[in-house]
Order: C-alpha cells, then structure tokens, then sequence
C-alpha cells in the first residue's frame, strides 16, 4: 500500500460520513453552533464506526471456513492449555494472512498453513494451502512472493509455537475489543474537530469553503491520532502479547522468535514491503508492532533471565 492509496482511502472515509452531517447542518442551520449538537453528531460518528468495525471483523471471522482436525486440534489445544486457558474459550482456524504468520480476532487464532510448517499435514490446512496456490499466489507480486518464501525459511517449528502464544495474549488481553473501541473514540475526536473547524471558518470563508476545511481538518486528526495510537497503544499491545507468550515458552522458543523477527525485519527492508515515504516510517509508527531491534532485544534478556 503507497502513501496514495491511503490518502484516497481517507478521503472517501471522510466523505461518507460528512454527508450525513452536513445534510443536517444545512437544513437546521441553527444547529450548527449547538454543543449538544455537535457532540450527539459526534458520538454517533464513533458509534457506527465501532459498528461497522465490529461487524466487518465478525464477518471475516464466520467467514473462515478451515479449522484444525484430529491430533492437529488435540495438539493445539494442549499448547493452550499449557498457557493457562479453557481451549473452550478459544477458537483456531486456517487462512492465508500475507506477511505477519498469524492473527488473532476476538477469541480466534488464525494460522496460516502457507507459513506455519507445523501445521502443513493437517488435510483442513491442505485445503487452504491448495486455495493460494491455485487462487491467490497467482496474483500476488514477484517481490510478495519472494518476502512470504523468505520469511517462511525464517520461521521454525520453535517461532511458530511463540508466535502462537503470542496471539493467544491478544485474545486473553482482549486486543480486539479495546482496539476496536478506540477506532470509535478517534472518529469521534476526528468529526468533532472537523466540526468545529467548519463552525470557525464559516463566516470568514464561507459555507463551501468551511465544509471543505472541516473535511480536511478532520481527515488530517483522524489520520493523526490513528498513527499515534499506533505508537501508544498497538505497540504497547504487542509487548504485552510477547511477554505472555514468554511466560509459557521455553528459552529454545523465545530465542528462536527472537532470531524470526530478526531475519524478518532485515526480509521486509531488503524486500522493499513498504515502498517510497511509508518505508522510512518506524514500524512503530507504520504497523504499530515494535521496532525488530527492540523486540530482539527484550526478547533475548527474556530468554536469557530464564535460562539463569
């Protein structure tokens, strides 16, 4: 995705949901300089953009259709076990999901049998494999490919087993439901500023005029305060999801995750994974996961403080 692609994607953001609000403003114009007002528009921006999120993840889950299957399931259902959670509580499936390994949403785990070895006899996750390679691997860019066939060298039998206690400290976190209500905060601080942009501008500028600065000013805060929560929030998870997948890993595996990001950050650098202004981004910034440095770093004083 190019610095393009998101500026465009903001900006249809910021159109959908203006309309409504400036369809109210012009046919009660008095309304505009009510605070109630505003606020009312404001938390029901944040309201259905929680909405929407929520529905679009519930969607994609149900949406997943492979699961693990006989010893394969017996055997992940140990590791959670061992993590000190129901295996009840905790749904698995099967899907591809690009460069990162796996995901989590809500109380599901998804693992990619494209990149997770372990998994690969599974005739649930054949299935899957067989759907991108006949389906999706044709689509996908030469250099895609060659950072998913590098990074699946990189990955281990030992990372793997990291990385997926390190999902399940999502789910025991409940990563998904508090990211999902700060979307719904930042739409509503981002509708609110454009608002209020709008009201200081309108009498100076105009009523086109003002609405366009509204709709600038709240794209701009929007885009702001979701790369800054990156950096405040989604990093901060994902430390807290490495220290419970090491608290129930052994050193071999901590190690082991630690020599994977390191191969990975040099993989997605040298791949060019993040073309023109958005690769000299931190990934802190960018993605919201930890500099590869950093999570190497804490990672291996980890390991290391075990083992003594």
């Amino acid at each position: 995705m190019t610095i393009t692609v998101i500026l465009s994607q903001e900006l249809i953001g910021v159109i959908r949901l203006a309309i409504p609000i400036i369809l109210v403003f012009q046919l009660y114009p008095g309304l505009t300089s009510n605070i109630p007002v505003q606020l009312a528009c404001t938390c029901v921006i944040g309201a259905y953009i929680y909405y929407l999120s929520y529905s679009s993840t519930k969607k994609q889950d149900a949406g997943l259709l492979y699961s693990p299957f006989g010893e394969h399931k017996q055997q992940i259902e140990q590791y959670i076990a061992a993590c000190k959670i129901d295996p009840k509580d905790i749904q698995i499936k099967y899907a591809y999901v690009g460069e990162g390994t796996a995901l989590n949403m809500f109380n599901t785990v998804v693992l990619d049998p494209t990149l997770c070895s372990t998994i690969k006899d599974d005739p649930e996750a054949a299935k899957v494999q067989g759907i991108f390679d006949n389906a999706i691997s044709p689509t996908l860019p030469e250099k895609q490919k060659e950072r998913l066939t590098k990074i699946k060298e990189s990955l281990s039998p030992k990372a793997q087993a990291f990385i997926f206690k390190h999902e399940l400290g999502h789910a025991f976190h409940n990563y998904t439901h508090k990211k999902l209500i700060l979307m719904g905060i930042i739409a509503s601080v981002a509708t609110y500023s454009g608002i209020l942009a709008s009201v200081m501008t309108m009498k100076a500028l105009g009523g086109i005029a003002a609405i366009g600065i509204g709709m600038l000013t709240g794209g701009f805060v929007d885009l702001l305060l979701s790369y800054s929560s990156n950096v405040f929030f989604k990093v901060q998870e994902e430390k807290k999801a490495d220290f419970f997948a090491a608290r129930y890993s052994s050193c071999e595996e901590i190690n082991a995750a630690a020599h994977f990001f390191e191969q990975h950050k040099i993989i997605m650098e040298q791949n060019e994974a993040f073309p023109g202004l958005l690769g000299k981004l931190p990934t802190t910034v960018l993605s919201g996961h930890p500099d590869g440095t950093t999570r190497v770093q804490y990672l291996r004083k980890i390991a290391t403080k075990k083992q003594a």
